[in-house]
């Protein structure tokens, strides 16, 4: 008998952090996710990002962030 493993991924468009924090960690923790990834989250790396990331990141998860360059 094979076993099979599975990765559980979303990848959503957030169109900005800001009040979706809740929202967020809600998806991550409904779906069971073990990757989720959001783009255009319009983070700058301020204090105020840090509490939101915190809101949003389920105490198991780590969250990885690579804001874009500025040219």
């Amino acid at each position: 008998m094979t076993s099979t493993k599975r990765i559980v991924c979303n990848l959503i468009n957030i169109q900005s952090i800001g009040n979706k924090t809740q929202a967020i960690r809600e998806i991550v923790n409904n779906q069971d996710l073990d990757i989720c990834m959001l783009t255009e989250t319009w983070l700058s790396g301020s204090v105020g990002d840090c509490s939101r990331i915190n809101e949003m990141s389920p105490n198991s998860y780590s969250f990885y962030h690579v804001p874009r360059e500025n040219k």
